[in-house]
């Protein structure tokens, strides 16, 4: 049988990893949603944007 206070203690350390995980995925979000953005719409991504961080465009059919 495995001490408690050892497998208390190792969850709390992977708690804490979790934890740090998330936040670095809020911190990525923002940047993914823009990118999202721009390629849902169609639209040229600014200057700003990485070309090589985005996936090819398919061409779009305008409806008028």
């Amino acid at each position: 049988m495995k001490d408690l206070s050892q497998v208390l203690s190792q969850k709390e350390v992977d708690i804490e990893r979790v934890r740090k995980e998330i936040k670095a995925l809020h911190s990525v979000i923002p940047l993914l949603a823009e990118n999202a953005d721009w390629i849902e719409n169609g639209l040229t991504p600014p200057l700003s944007v990485s070309q090589s961080r985005l996936p090819p465009r398919s061409p779009q059919k305008v409806s008028l």
